[in-house]
Formats: C-alpha cells, structure tokens, sequence
C-alpha cells in the first residue's frame, strides 16, 4: 500500500468511526432501543399533557400522578404473550414494593394504543388479572384517538401491526419520576433493576 492510499485507508477510518460513535451514542448503543434508554437516563424527557380516561371512566392526565412514582408499559388487551409477562412482572414489583411499605407513592399503569378495540371494560377486565386494587393500578386509553402518535413519540415506542392481527411493540417498563417525566427504561424482566430505580425516585426530593 502507497502513501496516499494508507492516508485514504485511514481518513475513512477515522470518519466512519466518527459516524459510528456519533450513532450509537458513544459505543454505549447498538440498538434503537438502547440508545433510546441510556437518552432518558441522561436526560429525563417531559412528557405531552395528554388526556386519557381510565378503566372505571375517570378522566386522567400524568399531572394527576404528580407526587408519585410511576411504572408505566404499553399494551394491548388481546395480546397473547409479551403483554402478559410485562403483567406479571409487575404484579411481583407491585408485591415488593408493598412489603417495603411503599404502595402508597407508586401509581402502575398500562397504557393501550390499541384504541378502536380497548374500551374502558377490556381494560378493567385486562387489570383485574392482576390486581383488585383499582386506585393503585390504571389501565388507560387516550380520549383523542388523534393523539396516539404523539403519545407514542413522547415515549420513542414502535408499534407496529403484524400479520396475525396483533402488534409488534417494545415490551418495557418505563419510569417516570414525582415531576411526571421519563426517568428510566427496562427489561420487564429486570426487577432489582427497575425496583432500586423506585427506590431511589421515591427518596429523590421534589424541587
């Protein structure tokens, strides 16, 4: 190789490295999904005042929870799989939490996009699989069906319709902080993880 060739070599080198750093947040992502979770781990994300009624028909918006730490997923009623795990994930959350006697600064919410189907009645029947306490634990749907797509902006949450009549979509638990924003991204499967993160946003004071 000449000299000008191994200048050539090295200038594409440097470049796509910078590119590759530059997309993958640093080499810390190499997926959209993580380089979205390390995002709001670094910059919690204010969210859209969005209205949504709950599965007894109360109206809710996040400012509601203002004060509490919320656990948050997305779903739909029919969901044969994913949505049940992320379900029993967080009735074991939900467990653990209580036995450290802080049930009362946790809100649990499932959020459907599932809009045309998802009535208040599914979503009533969806959390009664897990819970009876109906204060505690929300099932949700937008009052604006208009609204889906910024609600699922404001998360960076990817649904899309597959070919059994179902959804493909991130199977998370999300955290948002007393002020209402994005904190923190999970495995539903990483409990200590998404547990010590509550922890530590319920202890956090609220300026």
């Amino acid at each position: 190789m000449n000299r000008y060739s191994l200048i050539s070599t090295t200038l594409v080198l440097i470049i796509s490295a910078a590119v590759w750093w530059q997309g993958t947040s640093g080499f810390k992502a190499f997926t959209s999904e993580a380089a979205r979770r390390i995002d709001v781990l670094e910059y919690p994300r204010k969210l859209s005042g969005l209205d949504f009624e709950n599965q007894t028909f109360e109206n809710i918006n996040f400012s509601d929870y203002k004060g509490k730490v919320v656990l948050l997923d997305f779903i739909y009623t029919s969901c044969p799989d994913i949505c049940y795990a992320l379900g029993f994930s967080f009735k074991s959350i939900k467990a653990e939490l209580e036995e450290a006697g802080l049930q009362e600064q946790i809100q649990i919410v499932n959020i459907t996009f599932n809009l045309e189907q998802d009535t208040p009645e599914r979503l009533s029947a969806y959390v009664q699989r897990y819970t009876s306490d109906h204060d505690m634990w929300h099932g949700l749907r937008l009052k604006d069906p208009g609204q889906l797509k910024q609600l699922l902006s404001d998360f960076g949450v990817v649904v899309i319709p597959n070919e059994h009549g179902g959804f493909d979509h991130n199977a998370a638990i999300h955290i948002l902080d007393k002020e209402g924003r994005l904190v923190g991204i999970h495995d539903y499967q990483s409990q200590q993880q998404i547990v010590a993160q509550i922890r530590e946003q319920i202890s956090a004071t609220v300026l």
